[in-house]
């Protein structure tokens, strides 16, 4: 699956759950914290920062799952098994907790990081 095809299925599955919520994009830009013209963008299948996207699946009340075509993408890569899939919902859940650190939080959870990968 190429990026522009991801970035449509994005796109295409944020805007099924806005609809489900019956939610305008201009409502959905005020929850999310971002632009109408940034909800319009992302489902029409402009790339935008995985950041926004969660905040966006926290507005709907979804996961980062539902909008990600996991199954398609898996079912193209035969290298990725049962343990990439758990990784990735791990990962999902590690950035939620993430996006909603301060800066100055985020730097300590990173030098934290960096730390932790330097004295291996």
């Amino acid at each position: 699956m190429d990026d522009t095809t991801l970035n449509k299925q994005i796109g295409t599955n944020i805007q099924k759950h806005r609809k489900i919520a019956k939610l305008s994009t201009t409502e959905l830009g005020e929850i999310a914290g971002v632009s109408q013209s940034t909800i319009s963008q992302i489902e029409n299948g402009r790339a935008t920062y995985i950041a926004t996207v969660v905040r966006i699946c926290k507005a709907l009340n979804i996961s980062l799952a539902d909008v990600l075509p996991l199954n398609s993408v898996l079912d193209q890569a035969s290298f990725v098994n049962l343990n990439d899939t758990r990784d990735l919902e791990n990962i999902t859940s590690l950035i939620e907790l993430i996006d909603e650190l301060t800066n100055k939080e985020r730097k300590i959870v990173k030098d934290l990081l960096y730390s932790i990968i330097n004295n291996r």
